[in-house]
Protein backbone atom coordinates (compact mmCIF):
# COMPACT_ATOMS: atom_id res chain seq x y z
CA UNK A 1 0.00 0.00 0.00
CA UNK A 2 1.29 3.41 -0.90
CA UNK A 3 2.02 5.64 2.08
CA UNK A 4 0.41 9.06 1.75
CA UNK A 5 2.54 11.88 3.03
CA UNK A 6 0.81 14.64 4.95
CA UNK A 7 0.84 18.21 3.72
CA UNK A 8 3.74 20.19 5.16
CA UNK A 9 2.44 22.05 8.23
CA UNK A 10 3.97 25.34 7.15
CA UNK A 11 2.77 26.28 3.69
CA UNK A 12 3.00 29.73 2.23
CA UNK A 13 1.73 30.12 -1.30
CA UNK A 14 1.85 33.57 -2.76
CA UNK A 15 1.78 35.75 -5.77
CA UNK A 16 2.56 34.42 -9.26
CA UNK A 17 3.49 30.93 -8.35
CA UNK A 18 4.41 29.41 -5.06
CA UNK A 19 6.51 30.77 -2.25
CA UNK A 20 7.17 28.04 0.30
CA UNK A 21 9.09 27.55 3.48
CA UNK A 22 10.18 23.94 3.90
CA UNK A 23 12.79 22.54 6.28
CA UNK A 24 15.49 21.48 6.78
CA UNK A 25 16.62 21.92 3.19
CA UNK A 26 14.96 22.44 -0.16
CA UNK A 27 17.81 21.76 -2.53
CA UNK A 28 18.73 18.55 -4.25
CA UNK A 29 22.46 18.12 -4.36
CA UNK A 30 23.01 14.56 -5.66
CA UNK A 31 24.07 13.70 -9.22
CA UNK A 32 22.41 13.17 -11.57
CA UNK A 33 19.24 15.23 -11.37
CA UNK A 34 16.07 13.34 -12.35
CA UNK A 35 14.36 13.86 -15.68
CA UNK A 36 10.97 15.57 -15.41
CA UNK A 37 8.09 15.07 -17.82
CA UNK A 38 5.17 17.46 -18.25
CA UNK A 39 1.94 15.48 -17.82
CA UNK A 40 -0.36 18.46 -17.27
CA UNK A 41 -2.82 17.76 -20.13
CA UNK A 42 -3.39 14.09 -19.30
CA UNK A 43 -3.98 15.03 -15.67
CA UNK A 44 -6.93 17.24 -16.65
CA UNK A 45 -5.34 20.58 -15.82
CA UNK A 46 -6.09 22.28 -19.11
CA UNK A 47 -7.04 25.83 -18.24
CA UNK A 48 -6.59 29.36 -19.56
CA UNK A 49 -6.17 32.32 -17.26
CA UNK A 50 -7.24 35.84 -18.19
CA UNK A 51 -5.33 39.00 -17.39
CA UNK A 52 -6.63 41.91 -19.41
CA UNK A 53 -5.77 42.06 -23.09
CA UNK A 54 -2.79 40.79 -25.12
CA UNK A 55 -1.80 44.41 -25.79
CA UNK A 56 -1.21 45.06 -22.05
CA UNK A 57 -1.79 48.80 -22.13
CA UNK A 58 -2.21 49.05 -18.36
CA UNK A 59 0.16 47.82 -15.69
CA UNK A 60 -2.68 46.19 -13.81
CA UNK A 61 -2.87 43.70 -16.71
CA UNK A 62 0.77 42.72 -16.54
CA UNK A 63 1.43 40.67 -13.41
CA UNK A 64 -0.62 37.55 -13.99
CA UNK A 65 -1.77 35.41 -11.09
CA UNK A 66 -0.65 32.70 -8.69
CA UNK A 67 -1.53 29.26 -7.41
CA UNK A 68 -1.34 27.07 -4.31
CA UNK A 69 -0.90 23.34 -3.83
CA UNK A 70 -3.08 22.38 -0.86
CA UNK A 71 -4.90 19.37 0.58
CA UNK A 72 -8.17 21.22 1.11
CA UNK A 73 -10.26 18.11 1.87
CA UNK A 74 -7.71 16.32 4.11
CA UNK A 75 -7.74 13.12 2.05
CA UNK A 76 -3.93 12.97 1.83
CA UNK A 77 -3.72 14.06 -1.81
CA UNK A 78 -2.52 17.50 -2.86
CA UNK A 79 -5.09 19.61 -4.69
CA UNK A 80 -4.51 22.75 -6.78
CA UNK A 81 -5.99 26.23 -6.54
CA UNK A 82 -5.28 28.68 -9.39
CA UNK A 83 -6.08 32.40 -9.21
CA UNK A 84 -7.49 34.09 -12.32
CA UNK A 85 -7.99 37.63 -13.57
CA UNK A 86 -10.72 39.29 -15.61
CA UNK A 87 -11.05 41.01 -18.97
CA UNK A 88 -10.02 44.62 -19.41
CA UNK A 89 -13.61 45.55 -20.27
CA UNK A 90 -14.82 44.16 -16.95
CA UNK A 91 -11.93 45.79 -15.12
CA UNK A 92 -12.53 49.24 -16.57
CA UNK A 93 -16.25 48.91 -15.90
CA UNK A 94 -15.50 48.14 -12.26
CA UNK A 95 -17.24 44.76 -12.40
CA UNK A 96 -16.39 41.80 -10.19
CA UNK A 97 -16.78 39.49 -13.13
CA UNK A 98 -16.04 36.01 -11.74
CA UNK A 99 -18.54 34.39 -14.11
CA UNK A 100 -16.42 35.08 -17.21
CA UNK A 101 -13.02 34.34 -15.65
CA UNK A 102 -13.32 32.38 -12.39
CA UNK A 103 -10.52 31.03 -10.26
CA UNK A 104 -9.98 27.27 -10.41
CA UNK A 105 -9.97 24.58 -7.72
CA UNK A 106 -8.87 21.14 -8.91
CA UNK A 107 -9.47 18.17 -6.60
CA UNK A 108 -6.90 15.41 -6.74
CA UNK A 109 -8.65 12.11 -7.49
CA UNK A 110 -5.70 10.09 -6.23
CA UNK A 111 -5.01 8.44 -9.58
CA UNK A 112 -2.93 11.18 -11.22
CA UNK A 113 -5.94 13.12 -12.50
CA UNK A 114 -7.91 16.09 -11.22
CA UNK A 115 -11.53 17.23 -11.37
CA UNK A 116 -12.57 20.86 -11.26
CA UNK A 117 -14.77 21.61 -8.23
CA UNK A 118 -14.62 25.40 -8.19
CA UNK A 119 -18.34 26.11 -8.18
CA UNK A 120 -19.23 23.32 -5.76
CA UNK A 121 -16.55 24.50 -3.33
CA UNK A 122 -17.59 28.17 -3.59
CA UNK A 123 -14.15 29.61 -4.42
CA UNK A 124 -14.71 31.21 -7.85
CA UNK A 125 -13.32 34.54 -6.66
CA UNK A 126 -14.16 38.08 -7.71
CA UNK A 127 -12.39 40.76 -9.68
CA UNK A 128 -8.84 40.68 -10.96
CA UNK A 129 -6.98 38.05 -8.92
CA UNK A 130 -3.29 38.25 -8.16
CA UNK A 131 -2.13 35.77 -5.53
CA UNK A 132 -3.11 33.28 -2.85
CA UNK A 133 -1.86 32.29 0.60
CA UNK A 134 -2.95 29.01 2.18
CA UNK A 135 -2.98 28.17 5.88
CA UNK A 136 -5.24 27.03 8.73
CA UNK A 137 -5.85 30.48 10.20
CA UNK A 138 -8.64 29.39 12.57
CA UNK A 139 -6.91 26.25 13.93
CA UNK A 140 -9.73 23.89 13.01
CA UNK A 141 -7.50 21.47 11.09
CA UNK A 142 -8.59 22.56 7.61
CA UNK A 143 -6.57 24.67 5.14
CA UNK A 144 -8.13 28.06 4.36
CA UNK A 145 -7.39 30.41 1.44
CA UNK A 146 -6.63 34.13 1.28
CA UNK A 147 -6.86 35.55 -2.25
CA UNK A 148 -5.32 38.91 -3.16
CA UNK A 149 -6.99 41.06 -5.79
CA UNK A 150 -7.06 44.38 -7.48
CA UNK A 151 -10.13 45.29 -5.47
CA UNK A 152 -11.37 43.64 -2.30
CA UNK A 153 -9.37 40.70 -0.99
CA UNK A 154 -11.07 37.39 -0.16
CA UNK A 155 -10.72 35.06 2.82
CA UNK A 156 -12.18 31.62 2.17
CA UNK A 157 -12.79 29.73 5.41
CA UNK A 158 -12.77 25.98 4.91
CA UNK A 159 -16.04 24.50 6.17
CA UNK A 160 -14.57 21.00 6.44
CA UNK A 161 -17.10 19.47 4.07
CA UNK A 162 -15.54 20.29 0.68
CA UNK A 163 -16.88 23.85 0.63
CA UNK A 164 -15.66 27.28 1.69
CA UNK A 165 -17.32 30.44 3.01
CA UNK A 166 -16.01 33.87 2.00
CA UNK A 167 -15.52 35.85 5.24
CA UNK A 168 -13.00 38.54 4.26
CA UNK A 169 -15.13 41.52 5.24
CA UNK A 170 -16.35 40.11 8.53
CA UNK A 171 -12.82 38.97 9.40
CA UNK A 172 -11.45 42.46 8.72
CA UNK A 173 -9.03 41.55 5.92
CA UNK A 174 -10.94 42.55 2.76
CA UNK A 175 -9.16 45.90 2.52
CA UNK A 176 -10.60 48.98 0.89
CA UNK A 177 -10.14 48.16 -2.77
CA UNK A 178 -6.35 48.42 -2.92
CA UNK A 179 -4.16 46.44 -5.33
CA UNK A 180 -2.87 43.56 -3.22
CA UNK A 181 -0.20 41.33 -4.72
CA UNK A 182 1.39 38.68 -2.45
CA UNK A 183 0.45 37.51 1.04
CA UNK A 184 1.89 35.27 3.74
CA UNK A 185 0.66 33.73 6.98
CA UNK A 186 2.91 33.51 10.02
CA UNK A 187 2.59 33.57 13.82
CA UNK A 188 4.84 36.56 14.45
CA UNK A 189 3.78 37.07 18.09
CA UNK A 190 3.87 33.43 19.17
CA UNK A 191 0.30 33.24 20.43
CA UNK A 192 -0.57 30.13 18.44
CA UNK A 193 -2.68 31.96 15.84
CA UNK A 194 -1.45 32.67 12.30
CA UNK A 195 -1.24 36.35 11.42
CA UNK A 196 -1.36 37.74 7.89
CA UNK A 197 0.89 40.11 5.95
CA UNK A 198 -0.36 41.51 2.63
CA UNK A 199 1.95 43.21 0.14
CA UNK A 200 0.43 45.90 -2.04
CA UNK A 201 1.69 47.21 -5.35
CA UNK A 202 0.57 50.66 -6.44
CA UNK A 203 -2.38 52.99 -6.82
CA UNK A 204 -4.25 52.47 -10.08
CA UNK A 205 -7.46 54.31 -10.92
CA UNK A 206 -9.50 52.65 -13.68
CA UNK A 207 -11.26 55.97 -14.24
CA UNK A 208 -7.97 57.83 -14.70
CA UNK A 209 -5.26 55.41 -15.89
CA UNK A 210 -1.73 56.69 -16.66
CA UNK A 211 -1.66 58.55 -19.99
CA UNK A 212 -5.22 57.31 -20.58
CA UNK A 213 -3.88 54.03 -21.88
CA UNK A 214 -1.19 55.41 -24.17
CA UNK A 215 2.07 53.46 -24.08
CA UNK A 216 5.25 54.60 -22.39
CA UNK A 217 8.69 53.83 -23.80
CA UNK A 218 11.29 51.35 -22.53
CA UNK A 219 14.53 51.00 -24.49
CA UNK A 220 12.74 52.14 -27.60
CA UNK A 221 9.84 49.72 -27.14
CA UNK A 222 6.26 50.83 -26.39
CA UNK A 223 5.22 49.36 -23.05
CA UNK A 224 2.64 49.89 -20.32
CA UNK A 225 3.42 52.74 -17.95
CA UNK A 226 4.81 51.95 -14.51
CA UNK A 227 5.63 51.03 -11.91
CA UNK A 228 8.18 53.83 -11.72
CA UNK A 229 6.50 57.20 -11.73
CA UNK A 230 3.35 55.85 -10.10
CA UNK A 231 2.43 56.02 -6.42
CA UNK A 232 2.98 52.84 -4.45
CA UNK A 233 0.37 51.30 -2.14
CA UNK A 234 1.07 50.58 1.55
CA UNK A 235 1.49 47.01 2.78
CA UNK A 236 -0.51 45.82 5.79
CA UNK A 237 -0.01 43.43 8.74
CA UNK A 238 -3.10 41.85 10.30
CA UNK A 239 -2.90 40.30 13.77
CA UNK A 240 -5.07 37.24 14.28
CA UNK A 241 -7.40 37.86 17.24
CA UNK A 242 -8.10 34.15 17.70
CA UNK A 243 -11.85 34.56 17.22
CA UNK A 244 -12.03 34.53 13.42
CA UNK A 245 -11.19 38.23 13.06
CA UNK A 246 -8.02 40.22 12.45
CA UNK A 247 -6.77 43.66 13.52
CA UNK A 248 -4.57 45.97 11.44
CA UNK A 249 -1.38 46.38 13.51
CA UNK A 250 0.88 47.66 10.72
CA UNK A 251 2.05 50.81 12.46
CA UNK A 252 2.03 49.36 15.97
CA UNK A 253 4.26 46.49 14.82
CA UNK A 254 6.70 48.81 13.03
CA UNK A 255 6.19 47.48 9.50
CA UNK A 256 4.56 50.53 7.97
CA UNK A 257 5.55 50.96 4.33
CA UNK A 258 6.61 54.59 4.72
CA UNK A 259 8.34 54.74 1.31
CA UNK A 260 5.28 53.28 -0.46
CA UNK A 261 7.41 50.80 -2.38
CA UNK A 262 5.91 48.45 -4.93
CA UNK A 263 5.37 45.40 -2.70
CA UNK A 264 5.31 42.00 -4.37
CA UNK A 265 5.98 38.85 -2.32
CA UNK A 266 6.35 38.42 1.47
CA UNK A 267 7.60 35.38 3.36
CA UNK A 268 7.69 34.68 7.10
CA UNK A 269 10.76 32.75 8.26
CA UNK A 270 13.00 32.63 11.34
CA UNK A 271 16.13 34.01 9.68
CA UNK A 272 18.15 34.47 12.89
CA UNK A 273 17.15 31.21 14.62
CA UNK A 274 15.74 32.93 17.70
CA UNK A 275 12.42 31.09 17.59
CA UNK A 276 10.43 34.05 16.24
CA UNK A 277 9.49 34.44 12.56
CA UNK A 278 10.97 37.42 10.76
CA UNK A 279 9.52 38.90 7.58
CA UNK A 280 11.14 39.39 4.16
CA UNK A 281 9.32 41.37 1.43
CA UNK A 282 10.41 41.77 -2.19
CA UNK A 283 9.75 45.17 -3.74
CA UNK A 284 9.60 45.75 -7.48
CA UNK A 285 11.95 48.52 -8.68
CA UNK A 286 12.98 49.35 -5.11
CA UNK A 287 14.94 47.99 -2.14
CA UNK A 288 13.56 44.95 -0.35
CA UNK A 289 12.43 44.90 3.28
CA UNK A 290 13.70 42.54 5.97
CA UNK A 291 11.82 43.03 9.21
CA UNK A 292 13.59 41.40 12.15
CA UNK A 293 11.26 40.23 14.91
CA UNK A 294 12.04 41.93 18.22
CA UNK A 295 10.08 39.30 20.17
CA UNK A 296 7.79 41.94 21.69
CA UNK A 297 5.22 42.23 18.91
CA UNK A 298 7.30 44.70 16.90
CA UNK A 299 9.84 44.53 14.07
CA UNK A 300 12.97 46.40 13.01
CA UNK A 301 13.74 46.91 9.31
CA UNK A 302 17.28 45.55 8.64
CA UNK A 303 17.52 44.78 4.91
CA UNK A 304 20.37 47.20 4.19
CA UNK A 305 22.27 46.17 7.31
CA UNK A 306 22.04 42.46 6.50
CA UNK A 307 22.75 42.73 2.77
CA UNK A 308 19.40 41.88 1.20
CA UNK A 309 18.01 45.31 0.30
CA UNK A 310 20.03 45.88 -2.88
CA UNK A 311 22.04 43.86 -5.37
CA UNK A 312 25.81 43.38 -5.23
CA UNK A 313 26.32 46.65 -7.11
CA UNK A 314 24.32 48.59 -4.55
CA UNK A 315 21.31 49.23 -6.77
CA UNK A 316 17.73 48.11 -6.33
CA UNK A 317 16.52 45.37 -8.65
CA UNK A 318 12.95 44.57 -9.61
CA UNK A 319 12.76 41.65 -7.18
CA UNK A 320 9.39 39.95 -7.36
CA UNK A 321 9.40 36.27 -6.38
CA UNK A 322 11.20 34.82 -3.34
CA UNK A 323 12.01 31.37 -1.98
CA UNK A 324 13.44 30.70 1.48
CA UNK A 325 15.32 27.52 2.34
CA UNK A 326 18.44 26.04 3.89
CA UNK A 327 20.60 25.80 0.77
CA UNK A 328 23.77 24.68 2.52
CA UNK A 329 22.28 22.38 5.11
CA UNK A 330 23.89 24.48 7.84
CA UNK A 331 20.72 25.38 9.72
CA UNK A 332 20.61 28.92 8.32
CA UNK A 333 17.87 30.13 5.99
CA UNK A 334 19.03 31.38 2.59
CA UNK A 335 17.06 33.46 0.08
CA UNK A 336 16.60 33.36 -3.68
CA UNK A 337 14.74 36.06 -5.61
CA UNK A 338 13.60 36.40 -9.20
CA UNK A 339 13.66 39.73 -11.01
CA UNK A 340 12.91 41.58 -14.22
CA UNK A 341 14.61 40.92 -17.56
CA UNK A 342 18.23 42.06 -17.94
CA UNK A 343 18.76 41.53 -14.19
CA UNK A 344 20.32 38.52 -12.50
CA UNK A 345 18.45 36.25 -10.13
CA UNK A 346 20.32 36.58 -6.83
CA UNK A 347 20.95 33.64 -4.54
CA UNK A 348 21.62 34.93 -1.05
CA UNK A 349 23.39 32.31 1.08
CA UNK A 350 23.75 33.14 4.76
CA UNK A 351 27.11 31.80 5.95
CA UNK A 352 26.99 33.87 9.14
CA UNK A 353 25.06 36.79 10.57
CA UNK A 354 24.33 38.39 7.19
CA UNK A 355 23.63 37.28 3.64
CA UNK A 356 26.13 37.24 0.76
CA UNK A 357 24.86 38.12 -2.69
CA UNK A 358 25.52 35.68 -5.50
CA UNK A 359 23.88 34.73 -8.77
CA UNK A 360 22.84 31.63 -10.66
CA UNK A 361 26.37 30.77 -11.73
CA UNK A 362 28.88 28.48 -10.05
CA UNK A 363 31.21 31.41 -9.50
CA UNK A 364 28.48 33.45 -7.87
CA UNK A 365 28.83 36.43 -10.21
CA UNK A 366 25.30 36.27 -11.58
CA UNK A 367 24.76 37.02 -15.25
CA UNK A 368 21.62 39.00 -16.16
CA UNK A 369 18.68 37.00 -17.49
CA UNK A 370 18.46 38.10 -21.13
CA UNK A 371 14.77 38.41 -21.83
CA UNK A 372 12.15 36.94 -19.51
CA UNK A 373 11.23 38.34 -16.10
CA UNK A 374 10.78 35.94 -13.20
CA UNK A 375 7.88 36.51 -10.84
CA UNK A 376 7.71 33.46 -8.60
CA UNK A 377 9.41 30.16 -7.83
CA UNK A 378 10.12 27.60 -5.14
CA UNK A 379 12.90 25.32 -3.98
CA UNK A 380 12.22 21.59 -4.20
CA UNK A 381 14.17 18.50 -3.22
CA UNK A 382 14.15 16.12 -6.17
CA UNK A 383 15.92 13.21 -4.47
CA UNK A 384 15.95 11.87 -0.94
CA UNK A 385 19.76 11.82 -0.65
CA UNK A 386 21.94 14.86 -1.21
CA UNK A 387 25.52 15.98 -0.74
CA UNK A 388 26.17 19.36 0.93
CA UNK A 389 29.49 19.59 -0.90
CA UNK A 390 27.65 20.28 -4.15
CA UNK A 391 25.39 23.01 -2.81
CA UNK A 392 26.74 25.87 -4.91
CA UNK A 393 26.14 24.29 -8.26
CA UNK A 394 23.56 21.54 -7.86
CA UNK A 395 20.20 22.92 -6.94
CA UNK A 396 16.86 23.34 -8.65
CA UNK A 397 14.11 25.92 -8.68
CA UNK A 398 10.80 26.22 -10.49
CA UNK A 399 9.83 29.60 -11.98
CA UNK A 400 6.27 30.87 -11.96
CA UNK A 401 4.28 29.75 -14.93
CA UNK A 402 6.20 26.47 -15.09
CA UNK A 403 5.03 23.16 -13.71
CA UNK A 404 5.66 22.36 -10.06
CA UNK A 405 6.32 19.12 -8.25
CA UNK A 406 3.67 18.17 -5.68
CA UNK A 407 2.80 15.19 -3.46
CA UNK A 408 1.10 13.11 -6.14
CA UNK A 409 0.81 9.37 -6.86
CA UNK A 410 3.82 7.74 -8.44
CA UNK A 411 1.84 6.22 -11.31
CA UNK A 412 0.51 9.42 -12.84
CA UNK A 413 1.11 13.06 -12.04
CA UNK A 414 -0.38 16.44 -12.88
CA UNK A 415 3.06 18.00 -12.89
CA UNK A 416 6.52 17.04 -14.17
CA UNK A 417 7.59 13.83 -12.48
CA UNK A 418 10.73 11.74 -12.13
CA UNK A 419 11.17 8.81 -14.46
Amino acid sequence: MRTRRALAPALQATLLGLTTTLAPSLLLLAQPLPILRDVTPEAGLNLVTTCGTPQKKFIVEGNGSGCAWIDYDNDGWTDLYVVNGISSAALMAGREDAASAPNFLFRNRGDGTFSQVTVQAGVAGTGLGNGVAAADYDNDGWIDLFVTNYGRDLLYRNNGNGTFSEVGASAGVAGAGEWSTGAAFGDYDGDGWLDLYVARYLEFDVDDPPLRGEFCGYRGIPVMCGPKGLTGAPDVLYRNNGDGTFTDVTRAAGVQDEKLLYGFTPVFEDFDNDGFPDLFVTNDAGPNYLYRNRQDGTFRETALLLGVGYNAQGTAQADMGVAAGDVGGDGRIDLFTTTFSEEYYPLLPKPGSRWVRGGLTAGGTGHPHPSLPGMGHLFSRLRQRWNPGLVRRQWAYFPAGGALVGNLPATRSAVPRQR
